[in-house]
Order: C-alpha cells, then structure tokens, then sequence
C-alpha cells in the first residue's frame, strides 16, 4: 500500500465543462464512517491511465424468448446448476455419490437438493427441498428437512446443498412436500466460494505485461447507480457533475454508471409528452459522451437496469444497451458483467437487478453470526453461490429468462475481485471470502462510492484485492 501523501496536481479544467460547475458552492462530503480500509491510504496520480475490458461470455440480444420460457427449459437450467454444484460440493466436502431423495432409508446417506420454499415459524425453520430431475422421474421428488439438530443456518429458494440423513418415508410427510416424506438432516454442507481473480496466477497479454511488470500507479473508479433525478434534463445536469467530481476533483480514471438513467415515472409524475423516452435517452448518451470527450483519459462504463424505459431490453440477464457510442471511451456492458480494469489487473462484477433486497425479502435465518450484519451476511450469500442472481423462482421484477442462466454465473471459475450490487438497502463494503462487495448506494438517495486500487507488487504478486483498496462513500448535497 501506498504511503500517505498529497494529491498530483489537479488536471487542467476544460474550458467550457461544465456548464455552472465554476460557481458551485457545495460538493459530495465523504461519510467517514462508511469507509472501508481505513487504516489504509492510497495515493492517486492524476494523469492515472486505466484501460477497460469486458470479460466473456457477453450476452447476446438476439437469442432472448421475452415472456415464452417453457418449464422444461426452466427444469434443465436447474438441473444444469445441479449437477454442477454439486460436482463442487462432492470435491469440497469429499462426499461420494448422491442418494436419491425419494428412496427410503433408514441409514444415513448423503444428498443433494434445491431449497424450493423455507420458512420460520415460532423458532422453528420449515424447509421444502427438490432432487435433480431425471428420465425415469420427471418431477424430481420434494420433500421436508427437519433441521432440529442444525445450530445455525441461511436458507432461501434456490440455494442448492448437500446434506447427510436419514429419509424416513411418507408416514411423517408434510402437507406441503406433497405427501412424498420427510428427512431428518443431521449434517448440512453448503458450496465454498470460489476464489477471486487476483489470487490465481495470471500470465497477462503482451499488452498487458508492461503495465503489470512495472507496477504501475494507483487507480480509482467511482460507483453511482440510478435514479439520478426527476427528469431529463436533471438527469443530465447530475451526471455531468458527477463525471466533473470524479476526474477533476478525485482524479477518478474510470466511472461507473448504473441504471436506471430514466426510470418509469410514478403514477403521480405527468408523462412528457413533447419527447419519446427513446430521444431522452439519447439525449442523455449524447451530451454524456460529449463530455467524456472533454476529459482526456477517463472512461466511462454504462450498465443497464431492468427499470429503465429507454434503450434497455426488459429481460434479465440483460443486453447492453442498444446505441452505438460516438467515443471508444465510453463502454457499453450488459446486467450483470464483469470487467477488467488495468493496471491494476482487478475484475469487477457489475449486478444492477437488486439481488440484497430480494433476498432480504426471502431469505430464512437461524442463529446467524452476531458479528456480522445482515444486508454482508445476505452477500456472502451471493458470493458463495457463485451466481449474480441465485434466487429461484426470481423475485417478479426480476423477469429471468431461465435459458441464459450461464450468463448470471461468476465467469471463469472465479469471483469477480470487487463485487458491486447496488441496491436500496444501506450502503456498505465488505470483505467476503476474499471478495470485496460493495453497495455504493442510489444518487436519488444521495450516496455514490469510489473505489481506489492499489496496484499489486508485480506480475507474481497474488495478494487480494480487498486488502489494498479503499472505499470511500460520499453524500451528494
């Protein structure tokens, strides 16, 4: 890490960007509090130069069903994510071969399932499962968990474990596992995160070699995440401060625009009728790019949400949006992606469909770790699932198309180094097996993040991400 110093000297402002920025009194106050690393600091060049790239797989906008996923397709997604899982749960915990869930046994056996439904009543968890499905049993079987002698757990529909039990039949079966039985949990065995890019050994493209060898400077990225404003025009007025914030006064070398940039109004907002939402938004890319042309070096990284009305496909996973920019530095990514930032050589997973506030609605907790807050305790759940939206059936503003699932798994066997997952809930960063999950907030509700990365010793160099970074959030006046 860096030692302490001052700032290079600020870059030199452009002559006519932007408009009325000179006499502004009041700029975003960092929250002091929110702070990640806080003994650490970092010191940032201004004439810092990152380059951004998106990692494969990229989502393609022509193979989308929109409204027409057929239960088949969505029984051989989960199947997929079945097998898979658990080929990584038999290797971790060294657990064998998978005993059927509907065969009965009064032996203890291992199995592996799919959490359909859970919840908690008077203390005690309700957990319904399902097995994989197979030719010979098209419906999979599902059945109850009795969880009594299980200490501490999370659960919610979707998450995939391994467990040892014993079935003990339908003579104890619950209503609600459709009569096929019950099985008495003695050991629960959940999937281990996967490790981060940073902490694998990388050989870098020859045009990355240079850059990593020599070690090169500190980078920041800033985070904002829609809603900017009420309309266009504000919209347009708050992202041209924000870009003029994070290059000149935070010498940001990347910024990072979450959707949505225009929201579908409230019942109570009149509807413009003087302009489609189409020319709107491109208004708004138009005067965007505009800008980012101004400001040499920085570029500009814009994700859609599945609540902007403009430009973006309504299905999740998510195509970027669908304009071709007038500057190469400003990069179009789909919802969810990961990216490449180098130097300093880190991935960042971008998710702007709020996966904390769905589970924070569907999650099951039984003793969790005091230590630990909530909303980091539901991400950890999202890192070990190894999936940027694990919830099964997805929550109804999600509209999952089931046959992309790959497309919401973490590419490349690894966990993005920083995870970023705005959401409504409260702003936070954290390390989670060795990921750094950050939710930098919503503008509309006046906080944004800025993430500022050390760069690593050498090429050799696997130390994780979260330990040389910081993440400073800001409060917009």
């Amino acid at each position: 890490m860096a030692a302490a110093g001052p700032l290079a000297p600020t870059s030199p402002q452009p002559p006519d960007f932007p408009t009325g920025n000179a006499s502004r009194k009041r700029w975003p106050e960092p929250q002091p509090e929110l702070r990640w690393n806080k003994q650490a600091t970092v010191e940032v060049a201004a004439s810092s130069v990152c380059s951004v790239s998106p990692l494969p797989p990229l989502i393609d906008m022509n193979t989308f069903r929109y409204m027409n996923d057929p239960p088949q397709a969505k029984r051989e997604a989960l199947n997929q994510r079945l097998r898979k899982a658990g080929d990584a749960l038999r290797s971790q915990w060294s657990l064998g071969e998978f005993a059927r869930l509907s065969d009965i046994s009064q032996e203890e056996r291992n199995y592996l399932a799919v959490v359909r439904s859970c919840s908690l009543v008077g203390g005690v968890v309700q957990c319904v499962v399902d097995g994989p499905w197979a030719k010979g049993n098209p419906h999979g079987a599902r059945l109850s968990l009795q969880l009594d002698t299980i200490p501490s757990l999370t659960l919610y529909p979707g998450k995939i474990i391994a467990f040892r039990g014993k079935n003990l039949g339908m003579e104890l079966a619950s209503p609600d596992a459709d009569g096929k039985g019950i099985l008495l949990v003695s050991q629960l065995f959940e999937l281990p995160a996967l490790p981060t890019s940073c902490s694998l050994p990388r050989i870098p493209s020859s045009g990355e070699a240079m850059e990593e060898d020599t070690g090169g400077s500190a980078v920041r990225a800033v985070l904002c995440c829609g809603p900017y404003a009420a309309n266009q025009m504000l919209t347009i007025r708050s992202l041209e401060e924000l870009l003029w914030f994070g290059f000149a006064k935070r010498h940001a070398s990347v910024m990072v625009f979450c959707g949505p940039f225009l929201p579908e109004p409230s019942r109570d907002e009149p509807v413009s009728s003087s302009m489609m939402y189409d020319d709107m938004f491109d208004a708004i890319t138009e005067q965007l790019t505009s800008a980012v042309k101004k400001l040499v070096g920085l570029k500009v990284v814009l994700v859609p949400s599945l609540q902007d009305v403009a430009a973006a496909e309504y299905v999740f996973p998510q195509p970027p949006f669908d304009v071709v920019f007038e500057s190469e530095d400003v990069i179009g990514v789909g919802n969810p992606s990961v990216i490449r930032l180098v130097p300093p050589g880190c991935t960042l997973g971008l998710c702007t469909t709020d996966i904390l506030h769905h589970l924070s609605r569907a999650a099951v907790e039984l003793n969790p770790e005091v230590s630990q807050a909530r909303i980091p305790r539901l991400a950890a759940q999202v890192v070990r699932s190894r999936s940027f939206y694990p919830l099964v059936p997805a929550a109804p503003e999600a509209q999952l198309d089931f046959s992309h699932q790959r497309f919401l798994e973490f590419p490349g066997e690894q966990s993005p180094d920083v995870l970023v997952l705005p959401s409504v809930l409260s702003p936070f960063a954290q390390k989670i097996d060795g990921a750094l999950v950050v939710n930098p907030g919503l503008v509309h509700k006046r906080s944004f993040a800025e993430l500022t990365v050390a760069p690593p010793a050498g090429p050799t160099d696997t130390s994780c991400v979260a330990d040389r970074c910081v993440v400073e959030f800001f409060r917009v006046p």
